[in-house]
């Protein structure tokens, strides 16, 4: 079949170039006809040994006109829609499961189009409950169209401006389509009460368990992560297990989005708005839905059943886009300028710059065809193709256009025979209906589905300020629940703290008369800490280290053969003479011999010729020489 393609690009593609080659045109016209033999000389697709072409799979290509309908132009898009239905249908009829079918769309849009129609579907038709209309796609299953997460987006925009009318109706709205599913008839009603502050006040006794009134102000203070968190627990979200995927996802947007942002619900409100609701769920391929990916995303990848419901993308660059092309050329008024931006047009080709657009327009046509072998060539036994029916028989806009081009005239396609099976194109073309349909819908082989899958039926929840407490320095002195031990670690930890920022005996008072007046330690606990220094000074040795005479370094990094960036607690240098001392609070250990061992070997390859290295064990006060 592709073969077949490749006569029509190779005859319709030159045809056009020779239209541009006018009269008496200067210009000349490239050739890039063998390019595409080139590329697609190899592309005939071999059916197996064991398979047979009217028993096993089945093709259909279904050209769709634009439609009147009750006086309303109806776009053959919208016409797919429903045939898309009955297809899928046909097919889980047959045996097939959801996860048996895909649907490969050409862009994001498309995407979203059909995944919005089948779930639509899914609720509002009664007979669509014998079927399996779930889809799966990171492209096309949006945040948005959780009414959890909009229930959370519009009580944000409340604890904004609580008066916005517009954000209570979509507030109640929604919660109301999350814990009641009112039906239609009852929508006008909740509108209405949300309108007013008595409306509001039923609404909430009967969705909120009683709660009369929600006070929006109490959540202003709240950074952007814990009022999402407070919100999902007042409006008790973790009930609804279908909303946990989506709950998740938000939080893991608004992770996102404050790494790059600051902590503001105005500029958050208007992103997620803007942008940030567009933002889609990648859950697991393995659950038993229908698949909707785009045709980039397929590449590499098969399914039993495709359906393709929109191949008609222009072969050549969209006319809806600004394409730029960038192009050189030769002549002597032009010459100082390298390269042009230029407007693709087909007036190009009538210009001295008709090599560099041809050039483009070959490999705009080049891309379209290769994304149509993508896409054609992913069915394993069912391929189910829609595009849309040629205003003119003529007409080789579209890849959709080619196709027809071929079925209605496949003779004049250059192509090889086929070399298993003879085939006559035109029995299975049906002109006057615009289908092609070769073969029939087969029976899945039986699979054992059985498999261990996990569902998340629950998640924790929580504020983080009953389990997480932030411990103030001063807090660590209280040693009430911990013992002697730990109250000799605690000190520890902060006379560690405290050496690091004196230098001699004299920087002792003023930090810390400083630590106690910015509330860090408490002023009996700054007399402890001075018994402490004083008990640690009886020893001639550290008290000769705080008599000023010593250059001191604290904290000094350094970088050791390893390559892990360490701080040496104290650094004494006397001229060529050098003492490195490190603090320890905890219990000995080889170890931090043989961390002192690597300061004392650093400072004698800077030059010193006298090193010495001590560690100071802070809890008992004992010296050790390295």
């Amino acid at each position: 079949m592709f073969k077949s393609l490749t006569g029509i690009l190779k005859h319709k593609f030159r045809a056009e170039i020779d239209a541009l080659s006018l009269p008496g045109s200067a210009v000349p016209i490239p050739d890039f006809s063998e390019r595409f033999q080139e590329a697609y000389k190899d592309v005939h697709q071999h059916l197996p040994e064991n398979k047979t072409y009217p028993a096993d799979g089945m093709v259909e290509i279904s050209f769709v006109p634009n439609s009147i309908q009750s006086d309303r132009k109806v776009s053959w898009k919208d016409m797919v829609l429903p045939e898309l239905v009955d297809r899928i249908c046909k097919l889980q009829d047959e045996g097939y499961d959801a996860n048996d079918i895909a649907i490969l769309v050409r862009t994001k849009e498309e995407g979203r189009k059909i995944a919005n129609y089948l779930l639509d579907h899914k609720r509002h038709n009664e007979k669509a409950g014998q079927y399996n209309f779930d889809v799966i796609s990171s492209e096309s299953l949006f945040l948005k169209s959780s009414p959890a997460v909009n229930a959370i987006m519009y009580f944000i925009k409340l604890v904004m401006d609580h008066e916005d009318r517009i954000a209570a109706i979509n507030f109640y709205y929604w919660l109301t389509h999350l814990k009641s599913g009112a039906r239609q008839d009852e929508w006008d009603k909740v509108f209405r009460d949300a309108c007013s502050e008595d409306g509001q006040q039923k609404l909430n006794q009967n969705l909120l368990g009683g709660m009369e009134r929600i006070d929006f102000s109490e959540f202003r203070a709240l950074p952007l992560t814990d009022l999402i968190e407070e919100i999902s627990l007042l409006l008790n979200l973790d009930r609804y297990s279908q909303e946990h995927a989506y709950v998740l996802g938000l939080q893991n947007v608004v992770l996102e989005y404050l790494t790059k942002n600051h902590n503001d619900l105005h500029a958050f409100i208007k992103w997620w708005f803007e942008e940030g609701q567009n933002k889609s769920l990648k859950p697991s391929m393995e659950q038993n839905s229908i698949r909707i990916l785009t045709i980039h995303q397929s590449k590499g990848l098969q399914f039993k059943q495709v359906l393709l419901p929109f191949c008609s993308w222009e072969i050549d660059h969209s006319s809806n886009n600004e394409n730029i092309l960038w192009a050189s050329i030769e002549l002597p008024v032009l010459e100082q300028i390298p390269v042009y931006p230029l407007r693709y047009s087909s007036q190009l080709g009538k210009s001295y710059f008709a090599e560099a657009y041809f050039r483009e327009k070959s490999l705009a046509y080049m891309d379209n065809l290769n994304l149509l072998y993508v896409a054609l060539t992913r069915a394993e036994n069912g391929l189910f193709v829609f595009a849309e029916a040629p205003d003119k028989p003529d007409r080789d806009k579209t890849v959709g256009d080619l196709i027809q081009l071929f079925l209605q005239n496949p003779e004049k396609a250059d192509t090889p025979p086929m070399e298993q099976v003879e085939l006559n194109m035109a029995e299975f073309w049906n002109p006057e209906k615009g289908i092609f349909r070769l073969g029939n819908i087969s029976r899945p082989a039986t699979v054992d589905h059985s498999q261990i899958t996990y569902s998340l039926e629950d998640f924790e929840r929580g504020s983080w300020h009953h389990r997480i407490r932030i411990r103030r320095q001063a807090d660590i002195l209280d040693s009430s629940q911990e013992g002697v031990r730990g109250e000799k670690i605690n000190y520890g930890i902060l006379l560690h703290d405290l050496l690091a920022g004196i230098k001699t005996k004299e920087d002792l008072i003023p930090l810390l008369t400083q630590q106690v007046n910015t509330g860090n330690i408490a002023q009996n606990d700054a007399q402890r800490l001075t018994e402490m220094m004083h008990e640690l000074w009886k020893n001639e040795k550290i008290a000769d280290w705080f008599s000023g005479k010593w250059k001191i370094k604290t904290e000094a990094p350094v970088l050791p053969d390893k390559a892990q960036l360490r701080r040496m607690d104290r650094v004494m240098i006397q001229d060529d003479t050098a003492i490195v001392v490190d603090y320890k609070t905890g219990a000995k250990r080889p170890a931090h011999i043989d961390q002192v061992k690597d300061y004392m070997n650093i400072l004698l390859r800077m030059g010193y010729m006298h090193v010495e290295g001590y560690i100071l064990y802070i809890n008992n006060e004992e010296l050790i020489r390295v």
